[in-house]
């Protein structure tokens, strides 16, 4: 019989958990970590992680129903001109 391991969290607890492991204060000042697009408040449904974010991964993230990209290189814009509609 299968049992159901799956965890319900919100974005928001696991980037909690990720800053606890990783602590933003090692961030250089010019590079934004954190939330860029979304609302931490969204129940998570699945992660996908790159390097880079392309139209490909964005394909693929929609196709496997990723609602978290972790992505190493951000967008070409600063955190604080995100699309978080929290910060609005």
């Amino acid at each position: 019989m299968a049992r159901n391991t799956s965890v319900s969290i919100t974005i928001k607890q696991l980037a909690s958990a990720l800053n606890q492991r990783y602590p933003l204060c090692y961030a250089e000042p010019w590079d934004p970590v954190g939330l860029c697009i979304g609302d931490e408040d969204t129940q998570l449904r699945g992660i996908m992680s790159c390097v880079t974010v392309t139209p490909e991964v964005l394909a693929e993230a929609l196709e496997n129903h990723v609602n978290l990209l972790l992505a190493h290189h951000p967008f070409p814009f600063q955190a604080e001109s995100g699309l978080n509609p929290r910060e609005r």
